[in-house]
């Protein structure tokens, strides 16, 4: 998998803007374990922040090897430069094989910025990845998802790649994994400093980490929008998102949107509630375990992709399925 300086498969952890560790993270660490049982080489998770200890002792109980800790003020709130730098000075004194980063805002910016700084490139948006011939093979989604495309590195390490949430499971592994405590102080003053942090309306469910999500298309209007949001209230982690033309339309906020210039979600439940099914769409929810279709259009491309479907006017159809769900509680 890697020549023989380098070695071991990283996995940066992650975080949310109030230090909770991202669901796709800790995916992750279980997704690494299986590009490194052939070799025998090491997990190692790779935390940058600020009192991390909290986040050593969570990372601990999914298996990681080894845990390399990165803790100082100039890490408390994430900050690229600082960040990415810390990162290049890992990789320069480890020389990891491979290192993987969650496919979010920030997973993106520090593989390019770490990337750019090693001398290789970046795999990015994942839907695979497996050791093939001792290298490691990437499945990549290309022209809208309209098809896959495999690539492998180029020779030059560390191989770095950002992978979709949901893609490996997140299995606890209790592990007493080595924690090695780095100093790293950035060797110049950021360029880019944090103002002000206008926090987003908490009130709905982080969507890429939902069970149930209940999707609104074009056939949504804010009179039976009420209808989508009491059906997702129905499951302890369901969550409502939109197409393109409902939240241009102000019926649900840019954080609710699902499809390529939104979010990408796996859910192992997806309603798909007057969705056309065009394929924007369908590349942020096509991962989903179960999709469920409601359209009056019978020839809606949603139902090629749907595992079942109703072809009926939602008005009625979301009501009812309501109703029957509240029988069973």
């Amino acid at each position: 998998m890697a020549a023989d300086n380098f070695k071991n498969v990283w996995v940066y952890i992650d975080k949310t803007g109030d230090g909770l560790i991202k669901n796709v993270s800790l995916e992750l660490i279980n997704g690494a374990k299986s590009l490194t049982k052939e070799n025998g080489e090491k997990v190692v998770a790779v935390i940058i922040g600020s009192d991390n200890q909290t986040i050593i002792d969570t990372v601990k109980k999914y298996g990681a090897d080894q845990i390399l800790s990165v803790d100082g003020e100039a890490y408390k709130t994430f900050n690229l430069e600082n960040y990415t730098g810390a990162l290049a000075a890992l990789v320069t004194e480890y020389a990891p094989a491979a290192v993987l980063f969650g496919a979010t805002l920030n997973g993106k910016d520090l593989a390019a910025g770490l990337a750019a700084k090693s001398g290789t490139s970046v795999a990015n948006d994942c839907t695979a990845a497996a050791v093939v011939d001792g290298a490691i093979e990437w499945t990549r989604a290309i022209y809208g998802g309209k098809f896959l495309t495999k690539v492998v590195g180029n020779g030059v390490f560390p191989q770095i790649a950002t992978v979709r949430t949901g893609i490996f499971s997140k299995v606890e592994a209790p592990s007493d994994a080595e924690v090695i405590k780095k100093s790293i102080e950035p060797k110049n003053p950021a360029q880019v400093k944090l103002v002000n942090v206008i926090k987003a309306d908490n009130s709905s469910i982080n969507l890429e980490e939902a069970k149930v999500v209940v999707g609104a298309g074009r056939g949504v209007n804010d009179k039976n929008m009420a209808d989508l949001k009491e059906l997702a209230s129905l499951f302890e982690a369901g969550g409502v998102g939109g197409t393109r033309p409902v939240i241009d339309a102000g019926l649900l906020s840019p954080q609710e949107q699902i499809g390529l210039s939104g979010k990408k979600i796996s859910p192992d439940l997806y309603f798909a509630i007057g969705v056309s099914g065009a394929s924007q769409h369908v590349q942020g929810i096509k991962d989903s375990k179960v999709i469920v279709a409601v359209n009056r259009d019978a020839d809606a491309p949603i139902f090629e992709i749907s595992d079942y479907g109703v072809v009926g006017d939602l008005n009625q159809v979301v009501p009812a399925v309501i109703s029957e769900i509240k029988k069973l509680k």
